[in-house]
């Protein structure tokens, strides 16, 4: 029996090289600005 997919909600984690937020989407990363910032949390 298979597993149905379930939409995941992208969760927000730490590049710790460059101290920036990113978040996988589609496979590819996208950086939001610094983590833990304001700005990380809205992108």
């Amino acid at each position: 029996m298979q597993r149905a997919n379930k939409t995941r909600v992208p969760r927000l984690c730490h590049h710790k090289a460059t101290g920036q937020a990113v978040v996988r989407l589609d496979g590819k990363d996208h950086y939001c600005g610094r983590f833990g910032s304001p700005r990380a949390q809205r992108e």
